[in-house]
């Protein structure tokens, strides 16, 4: 059932004054007008078929206008929401019927305040990246011409088009801030040629050498033509046999030796109750590779029956042999060793506790470029061996043998 809701002057006004005002609206194309007017005129006089049937026909005609507002008014809020302003004005102004009638206009009122509102954000946000694009290729340039902290500063925060490639390169910066500080590392402990090799590595990240690390790399090939083996250990010297010539390649010099042949000379010195031999050879051996196991159990045979003399001036192969490790950069072995050494009545528990704590202490500077990156565990191991090394009456640290950064942390332990 449609029910008619018709003005309420339509029912004081006559037949004719009913169709008169229909027929005023159908000139103007005013299909409520018409609508009411008819439906009026049919309403005053039931018998009227002409006025029945053009009340039927604009009120089918008004709910399908209706129809069309509703979504012409629909189609405009959508438009206004993907801030498309001409075409939701457009279809504002078609909503000629239905309840949105007097929505649509405040909304044609409001649109060009809105549309003046986005238009100074759009200009706010091209200025933005404008100034992100400058920003980018600033750092850009700066990163090419080996200006790191320049570029990495530039990189950081960059977003919009240009984040995913700020990224790659800031993933970049960080391998060669790594590379950076365990080249320092390494030239702190002397050790010239893995900090060269460290320098290199540093170039791979970024993918070119600029000019700090040339010089760099050039640095640590003068001090390694210029360096002579150093041997941090105050004790005799152990000469071993089938030495080599030293390799200038190494800030420590490395001394090659057949582990097999020491061993066999120091089973022929053990059968004839020469222990002194026997052991220095065993423990030659033990000094470059601890994890021999010929080497061990002879030693422990030769200990059961001359136990080894703990005077701090005897000469001690395994410590020598085990430093030597350190400063080759074989950390992970230097470490097992000397704990294995400290374990087994030590000649020299100062510069081993000291040594080992500079081992974790090393082991930690390389773990990562911040401390966030690093593990505490090998700081604490480290200050609770130079804390050991301290307790040991008459030792001194060799200081001039490790980094200031290093220093600080043995001095405060």
């Amino acid at each position: 059932m449609v029910v008619l809701c018709l003005p309420v002057s339509s029912f004081a006004q006559s037949k004719d004054d009913l169709i008169k005002q229909a027929q005023a609206a159908e000139g103007k194309g005013d299909v409520v007008g018409a609508r009411d007017g008819y439906c009026g005129a049919s309403k005053k006089d039931p018998g009227d078929a002409n006025a029945k049937q053009s009340c039927d026909t604009y009120q089918k005609e008004v709910t399908r206008v209706e129809n069309r507002s509703n979504q012409n008014y629909l189609d405009g809020v959508a438009a206004l929401q993907n801030n498309d302003f001409d075409g939701a004005l457009i279809k504002f102004k078609n909503v000629k019927a239905g309840p949105q009638v007097a929505e649509a206009q405040k909304k044609i009122a409001a649109i060009p305040d809105l549309k003046a509102n986005f238009q100074k954000q759009q200009q706010a946000g091209a200025q933005a990246e404008q100034a992100v694009e400058a920003k980018f290729n600033g750092a850009v340039s700066s990163f090419n011409n080996g200006d790191i902290p320049s570029a990495k500063s530039g990189f950081n925060g960059i977003s919009g088009k240009h984040a995913q490639e700020a990224q790659d390169y800031m993933a970049k910066i960080k391998n060669y801030e790594a590379k950076m500080n365990e080249a320092g590392i390494y030239a702190s402990s002397n050790d010239y040629q893995s900090a060269k090799k460290s320098y290199t590595d540093a170039s791979i990240a970024l993918g070119f050498q600029p000019q700090v690390l040339k010089d760099k790399i050039s640095e640590m090939n003068k001090l390694m033509a210029g360096t002579a083996p150093t041997n941090p250990i105050p004790s005799n010297p152990v000469t071993p046999v089938n030495n080599t010539k030293p390799n200038n390649a190494n800030a420590v010099k490395e001394v090659v030796i057949d582990e097999a042949a020491l061993l066999a000379d120091a089973h022929k010195f053990y059968d004839k109750k020469d222990y002194k031999k026997a052991r220095r050879n065993a423990e030659t051996v033990l000094g470059r590779n601890f994890k021999n196991k010929d080497a061990k159990d002879l030693l422990d045979q030769i200990n059961s029956v001359a136990p080894a003399d703990t005077k701090s001036g005897d000469e001690d192969p395994i410590l020598v042999g085990l430093v030597g490790q350190f400063y080759k950069g074989n950390y992970d072995d230097a470490q097992s060793g000397m704990s294995y050494y400290l374990l087994n009545n030590p000649k020299k528990p100062g510069i081993a506790n000291f040594y080992l704590g500079l081992i974790y202490a090393t082991q930690y500077y390389l773990g990562g470029s911040s401390d966030n990156d690093r593990d505490p565990k090998l700081m604490q191991k480290a200050k609770s061996k130079f804390k050991d090394a301290k307790g040991v009456q008459g030792f001194t640290a060799p200081e001039k043998l490790i980094s200031p950064k290093i220093l600080t942390i043995y001095k405060s332990s």
